[in-house]
């Protein structure tokens, strides 16, 4: 039976059905996105929840929520939180504090108690549960009355549980982490690593290691304890290989966690651990997916406010709501309802999971067109009229009337989901949108061919392309540009190796004053996150700016009182500016300082010696080529455990050495890169997928452009 999960995610859920019927189940925002994509309020309601509420908003008025008929008093609570239990504990006893008549409580982490134990972020440790379960006791009992204590000396009954798979499952065979649970936002790089692009990416240098007296990052050992989790609930058993420092260190941890295997025997999968610093182009780049347009362009769910050293956009897309639409209502009994919100599909709407799954293999304009004839099939069926002809082609306006159509048919409600993916491919195929991508493209595409005869010529060209971002006809903005310059120095990367930036003094000096004067010249559109701090004074010196152009309009003899006093007053305004250039360029040094680090990480790519100079593919691509034709892999390893690693050692003092492990071997693979992949990945992946029956897909985050931009530029590092 082929993995589904989706599937089995729910089933990890089910396992904890008893402890769900009839209780008040509290999600934390990471947890509430995981649900989203493995079943939603349904899938609960269904394992006997009475009501779902938000932990971080927990409220008295919570016990008065029944949505599925129980009418029995509230005896339970169950709280499911994604974050580690020292995290989550000040919403946790809040929640506990509110709801001081319920006696019994029971705690879903998504943290096993061995990662508590050996992860450095908490001070839990060995027996971690137990351990957290006393601790919030104490703190319970410590906000009582003298007769409260009387009453209840002991307290609620508690229990902590692990709640494994809790991830989005975006379709049956590709997965990512809750963008605000533990183990996305944990840091995967310290800045003080030499080596460091940002806290939410692997560092780059191929050379580090860590030693046993220190502690490795949080964010890996929490992936490893993710995946040796995953693991079990397929009941599989991982052949594990590995390309990139943080991946070595994650396949090592793994390999510790899981043991030898012994016992009940279990499927082998091959598990390729990759780091998503080894290619820092692909994912911002702008690749022709309908999938990756759908997440760059249209809003997320917002976060509540974390402190999180990682900041990722929610995997929860909010869809503009068609015109004649106010919201949708699933009826889930004769008496109980709930709203749909403007998402891309939820794992309730089985089709529309394998729907988006098919769509992560095509190519954009394909996308679209698979999403009309989708829409068009079903109105056929339900014998709604459908005005036009099948073309070869479609555009918003279309997508647009036929989602609008489907929406006001009977069959609207039973194909939400697809509704909501005919909305969001109207949305982001409309005109400006397809000029604006391609637009992104084009510019990558030149790029390439210029670094590829050589990179004399990448730097003017950069530079352009910021000049060109401040005109007022530019399609273009200076984040956008800012964004291309990753690629730019990234590409500069692959073909220089000299220490301190790919270009000359004198190259790298006009880019950065092609910068300073964009800046100066008007507010950035978006605003730009490494500026933060000087926009007051951005601020006086654009309104500034303005005046200045506008008095030269007018002579001298008509200037005001107050014009003349602003002019006495020249010498302190020039002296704030001043002061703004300096900090702005402090900023914009730092800017190109995190742009070297691009440059270098790619200096460091294994498999540069492996393909044809001149030509770029990412490195899933690139990898997966190899493997199918059994070529030599640069910097791959394998983790063999200890007794693999014995016969190996044994064996070959009698000549008998085991033969060498190949990810071919395998016939089911889980490629899972760290730092997170984009939809073209999944896409080129699928395309290579040869000998493999099953091909999975997993990392810690879906990456767009833009958040590309915010880890190496913008708020996550400067």
């Amino acid at each position: 039976m082929a993995i589904d999960l989706v599937k089995a995610g729910q089933q990890c859920l089910g396992e904890e059905a008893e402890d769900l019927q009839g209780a008040l189940v509290y999600l934390d925002d990471g947890a509430l996105e995981a649900f989203h994509f493995l079943g939603g309020l349904p899938f609960l309601l269904q394992l006997g929840a009475r009501g779902v509420c938000q932990l971080e908003n927990a409220s008295a008025c919570d016990e008065t929520v029944v949505w599925n008929g129980v009418v029995e008093e509230l005896s339970r609570i169950v709280i499911v939180t994604s974050q580690l239990l020292s995290d989550s504990h000040r919403y946790v006893l809040r929640c506990i504090r509110t709801h001081a008549k319920i006696q019994h409580f029971v705690i879903l982490s998504s943290i096993s108690q061995d990662a508590h134990s050996n992860c450095g972020d908490t001070p839990l440790g060995t027996d971690a549960f137990t351990e957290y379960k006393d601790l919030l006791l104490q703190d319970v009992l410590k906000a009582l009355t003298p007769e409260e204590r009387l009453e209840n000396s002991s307290g609620p009954s508690v229990t902590v549980k692990h709640l494994p798979m809790l991830c989005c499952a975006v379709t049956p065979r590709v997965f990512v982490f809750p963008s605000s649970a533990a183990f996305a936002t944990a840091p995967l790089s310290s800045k003080r690593e030499v080596s460091f692009l940002s806290a939410g990416l692997p560092a780059y240098d191929n050379g580090l290691a860590w030693d046993e007296d220190e502690l490795p990052p949080a964010g890996a050992t929490l992936h490893a304890h993710f995946l040796h989790d995953l693991a079990g609930q397929l009941d599989l058993k991982f052949d594990i290989f590995s390309l990139g420092p943080l991946a070595h260190l994650v396949g090592k941890q793994l390999t510790e966690i899981s043991g030898d295997g012994f016992g009940r025997a279990k499927k082998t999968a091959g598990l390729l651990l990759l780091d998503r610093s080894l290619d820092l182009i692909t994912p911002a780049s702008h690749g022709d997916s309908l999938v990756d347009k759908i997440y760059s362009f249209l809003p997320r769910q917002t976060h509540q406010e974390s402190t999180a050293s990682v900041k990722r956009p929610s995997m929860d897309v909010r869809i503009p709501t068609l015109e004649e639409e106010k919201s949708f209502v699933l009826e889930t009994s004769d008496e109980t309802t709930y709203e749909i919100a403007g998402s891309l599909c939820t794992a309730w709407d089985f089709q529309g999971v394998n729907r988006l799954d098919i769509l992560f293999e095509k190519r954009a304009k394909d996308g679209a067109l698979l999403v009309r004839n989708w829409i068009q099939d079903i109105l056929r069926q339900e014998e709604v009229e459908v005005s036009g002809k099948s073309r070869l082609v479609t555009n918003s306006k279309e997508l647009f009337s036929l989602a609008t159509t489907l929406f006001n048919s009977s069959a609207g409600l039973k194909q939400a989901g697809l509704v909501q993916l005919g909305k969001a491919a109207a949305e982001v195929t409309t005109a400006a949108r397809v000029t604006q991508w391609e637009a992104f493209a084009s510019a990558e595409r030149v790029l390439g061919i210029s670094a590829a005869d050589g990179i004399e010529t990448l730097a003017s060209q950069l530079e352009d392309l910021i000049r060109q971002s401040t005109s007022d006809h530019s399609v273009l903005s200076l984040r956008d540009a800012l964004t291309i310059l990753i690629v730019g120095y990234a590409l500069a990367g692959e073909y220089s190796t000299k220490e301190g930036g790919p270009f000359s003094w004198e190259e790298e000096r006009s880019l950065k004053e092609a910068v300073t004067d964009a800046i100066l010249k008007g507010p950035a559109e978006p605003s730009l996150d490494f500026l933060k701090g000087l926009e007051n004074a951005l601020e006086m010196h654009w309104e500034k700016e303005k005046t200045k152009a506008q008095n030269q309009i007018s002579s001298p003899d008509d200037w005001s009182e107050d014009q003349w006093e602003s002019w006495e007053d020249n010498d302190q305004q020039e002296y704030s500016q001043m002061q703004l250039k300096l900090e702005l360029n402090d900023r914009i040094q730092e800017l190109f300082n995190a742009l070297h680090r691009v440059a270098a990480a790619r200096t460091h790519y294994p498999l540069r010696e492996t393909r044809l100079l001149g030509t770029h593919r990412g490195v899933i691509n690139e990898l997966l080529s190899l493997v199918l034709s059994n070529s030599d892999i640069p910097g791959l390893k394998h983790h063999s455990s200890t007794v693999g690693r014995f016969l190996k050692s044994g064996l070959g003092r009698f000549g008998l050495g085991q033969a060498k492990h190949k990810l071919s071997d395998h016939k089911v693979l889980l490629v899972f890169v760290i730092g997170g992949f984009n939809a073209v990945e999944v896409r080129e992946a699928r395309a290579l997928q040869g000998d493999f029956d099953e091909l999975l897909m997993g990392g810690t985050t879906l990456l767009t452009p833009n958040a590309m931009f915010d880890l190496l530029l913008g708020s996550c590092h400067l």
